[in-house]
């Protein structure tokens, strides 16, 4: 498998020739799901930040162990994995009201392996 770093050298031809039938699949379910779900054609003053708060990605690696369940592999293979441990101990809640801090370590706080929902 591929990871994302592979993707930037190849060109488009290159990586999907080398891609597995798994991966294959998740692209094209993931850009069915983008293509029927657009964004709304408005303008917003709204940004979107990524923190690469190293603390907290300490804080991950201690005490959620995400280090561990990530295993090796690419990016690919250690997300699915990561995914895969912590879908099934969250709980939806439509009606979250997103008052926690949007980061990992807050919403994990907020709801691993507890009553407490989040949503999308």
């Amino acid at each position: 498998m591929l990871g994302l770093k592979n993707y930037l050298i190849l060109n488009k031809e290159q990586y999907m020739s080398k891609i597995s039938e798994t991966e294959l699949f998740l692209l094209n379910v993931y850009k069915g799901i983008l293509l029927n779900n657009p964004l709304p054609d408005i303008e917003t003053d709204k940004v979107i930040n990524y923190e690469f708060d190293l603390k907290n990605f300490e804080i991950l690696k201690e005490k959620y162990n995400i280090s561990k369940i990530a295993g090796k592999g690419s990016d690919f293979e250690r997300s699915i994995r990561i995914l895969k441990h912590f879908s099934p101990k969250l709980r939806h809640d439509s009606y979250y009201g997103n008052h926690i801090k949007q980061n990992s370590v807050d919403i994990l706080e907020y709801s691993y392996k507890t009553e407490n929902g989040i949503n999308c």
